[in-house]
Parts: C-alpha cells; sequence; structure tokens
C-alpha cells in the first residue's frame, strides 16, 4: 500500500523550478553578502563619530564579518535543531485508495496488502498497536505502526471506509463489504492512512497525526461519501 523505498518522481517542469528556487537562494545570499560591508561602514560611522576613519572602518568591518560567521555557524549548528523541535510545523502525509469492482486481483483486505512488506530491503516494521481517535463524529480505534531503516523512523495511522461505516479491524472489514454487496449496494470501501517522521521520543509525532483528525476527519470523510455517490 506504501511504498516508502520508492522515491517520488517529479515532473521536468517541476525540476526546473527546485532548480531556480535553489539558484535564486544562492543569488540572493550573495546580494546579502555584497551589501554587508555597505551596512557595516554605516554602522562604524555612527558608533564612531568624529573618530571614525578609514582602518578604524577596515578593522569593524573585519569584527563584523567574524561575528556573522561565527553566529551562523553556532546558528547552523544547534539553534536550527531546536527550531525543527518546537518551533517548526511537522510535515505529514495522507494516502488514500479508493476500492470499487473488487476482485482476486485488486481488493481492499488481502495478505499482500501491508505498510512495509516482509522482503523489503530498507524498510522494517518496529511497533504495532491502536490508538483511539475521533474520527469525524465516530470514535475509532485506529491501526499504529512505526517502521524504521538504519537512520530514519515513520509513524502510521490507518483504518477502513466501507459503505459509509469505519473500521480498523480486516475481518470486520471483509464482513462489512460481504454484507453491502449482498444489500446490492457495491463494494466501494477506502482505506486511509496518514502518517509522519518520528524525530524523538517526546510522542510529538502523535499529537501531529492526533491534530490531522481532529480538524480533518470530516472533510476525509465528506470526500470518501461523495466519491461513494458517484
Amino acid at each position: 500500500m506504501i511504498s516508502p523505498d520508492e522515491p517520488a518522481t517529479l515532473s521536468r517542469a517541476a525540476r526546473y523550478a527546485v532548480l531556480a528556487a535553489a539558484f535564486g537562494g544562492l543569488v540572493f545570499d550573495g546580494i546579502e553578502l555584497g551589501l554587508m560591508p555597505v551596512a557595516s561602514l554605516s554602522v562604524a560611522k555612527s558608533l564612531q563619530g568624529d573618530a571614525f576613519t578609514d582602518a578604524e572602518g577596515g578593522k569593524w568591518f573585519a569584527w563584523f564579518a567574524a561575528a556573522l560567521m561565527l553566529g551562523a555557524a553556532i546558528g547552523g549548528s544547534f539553534l536550527g535543531n531546536l527550531g525543527d523541535r518546537i518551533g517548526r510545523a511537522k510535515a505529514m502525509g495522507v494516502s488514500i485508495l479508493f476500492y470499487r469492482d473488487q476482485d482476486e486481483h485488486r481488493k481492499l483486505i488481502t495478505s499482500t496488502n501491508q505498510l512495509v512488506k516482509s522482503g523489503n530491503g530498507r524498510w522494517r516494521v518496529a511497533t504495532r498497536g491502536r490508538t483511539e481517535v475521533g474520527v469525524g463524529e465516530e470514535r475509532l480505534s485506529v491501526k499504529t505502526t512505526e517502521f524504521t531503516d538504519s537512520g530514519d523512523r515513520i509513524v502510521a495511522w490507518y483504518w477502513y471506509r466501507v459503505g459509509g461505516r469505519l473500521t480498523a479491524s480486516d475481518i470486520l472489514a471483509t464482513v462489512y463489504i460481504a454484507l453491502s454487496k449482498l444489500s446490492g449496494r457495491g463494494d466501494d470501501s477506502a482505506l486511509v492512512v496518514i502518517y509522519t517522521r518520528k524525530k524523538d521520543r517526546s510522542g510529538s509525532e502523535n499529537l501531529v497525526l492526533g491534530k490531522f483528525v481532529a480538524d480533518m476527519g470530516d472533510a476525509v470523510q465528506r470526500t470518501l461519501s461523495d466519491a461513494e455517490a458517484r
């Protein structure tokens, strides 16, 4: 269902956009560095007043440049990491797989549908569990899986929707599909997976996923309801 070892590909236009953005960053960084001598000269004149000389201005510029480089090194090494932990929004992903007219080769519940297959050369499942969340107006015990490689961890929550009913149980989902087909309503069903990276042991990844479900659970339900009505 998810293939973390298969990177997403970008279109040619998107690649050129990334290249242009990276080049633009270097250009503007160069402009900033070019303006630094002008700014430092103005600051030195303001601080020294009548005692200002060209020699003193050069000395002050050297101190300004050294302080800037030292501050950038310290900020990049320590404060950037701190900002990632407490100041920036965590990225997350959502995958919704919708099934209709299922058969032996493509269906919602099957032993081959796994977040990470046992033969995956990069990722392996570290832990499995459950957590209770509110999806729209319903309370649901969703499945949780944490999978890892040598230096990265991803936490995923997932559940099923079959004929408007939510469950995280493979058995119940299979029963719901059978009942829906017997009642003449078809076999429309969906798998919803949300996931994000785990960077520490604070549990912040669960807060990110929980907030998404709380904020967007109704929207996901409406989207799937619209798809079932088509």
